[in-house]
């Protein structure tokens, strides 16, 4: 298994009943759409003290797989729409394969 994992910050001029309502109604469309996501999670981290506002993890059968889903047109259409309510500037992105699991 390949993961993307996402660390998003909201922009600073979308409160926080607009960014929620965005992200499941617009960017969870998005991504439910891209050709090889086996499965998304999206993380609301709790609010205070936190260090980025959101994380989201897609998973791919292999780095292959993961590739070829960023590549398509409904991959890039879903990247592209991130900086919607989420500040591009500050946005991460870590690749990660499953090493160890219990």
């Amino acid at each position: 298994m390949a993961r993307i994992m996402l660390v998003l910050y909201k922009r600073p001029n979308v409160g926080w009943d607009e960014f929620r309502s965005y992200w499941s109604e617009n960017q969870a469309a998005l991504i439910a759409n891209i050709p090889g996501v086996r499965k998304y999670v999206h993380h609301q981290l709790a609010l205070g003290g936190r260090p980025a506002d959101n994380v989201a993890e897609l998973w791919f059968d292999s780095h292959e797989a993961m590739r070829a889903a960023i590549g398509s047109i409904e991959g890039q259409r879903a990247f592209a729409d991130i900086s919607s309510a989420f500040d591009p500037k500050k946005m991460g992105m870590i690749v990660v394969e499953d090493w160890l699991t219990a």
